[in-house]
């Protein structure tokens, strides 16, 4: 809560966007502490199913009943740790969209992939399932962030 509020504090005249995405756990918390700040509030993660009996996923409509605005989708950890394919997260991409929500659509690769120089190859398939699945005009809504050179900064660049 301490981050959210000294973010929510310093972001009272600034001209660029400001967004806090908690754990879900922590979202009506954020929420509370953010009063009326021009932060936005967006959540890490929910389910591509937009009903139904799902034990412990977040729905979509779940996290706008929180206030949230934008919810981040396609994260590398989601996709390595919990084997998250590019069909599931453009899934999510549109149950987010319908929700009336901006998804923000993580793509990148992983370090094994940008050595066997895949990463064009790894970034067009990312995007082109969510093009498939919910097409072109689904971008217009949507921020894409770029994340693959994590691995490979912290094997070159760290001490």
């Amino acid at each position: 809560m301490e981050l959210a509020t000294t973010v929510s504090a310093g972001c009272g005249a600034i001209s660029a966007e400001v967004l806090v995405c908690p754990t879900s756990v922590h979202l009506a918390d954020v929420l509370g502490v953010m009063g009326d700040s021009v932060v936005h509030l967006g959540a890490q993660n929910c389910s591509d199913a937009e009903s139904g009996a799902f034990t412990g996923e977040v729905s979509a409509q779940m996290l706008t009943e929180f206030g949230c605005e934008y919810v981040i989708l396609g994260h590398s950890e989601r996709r390595a740790l919990f084997h998250e394919t590019s069909e599931q997260v453009a899934a999510k991409c549109i149950s987010v969209q319908n929700a009336g929500m901006t998804p923000i659509l993580c793509v990148g690769e992983t370090l094994e992939e940008r050595e066997a120089d895949r990463v064009e190859s790894v970034i067009f398939e990312q995007l082109d399932a969510v093009l498939t699945a919910a097409g072109v005009g689904a971008f217009g809504h949507m921020v894409v962030a770029y994340e693959g050179l994590g691995d490979w900064y912290r094997k070159n660049c760290e001490s």
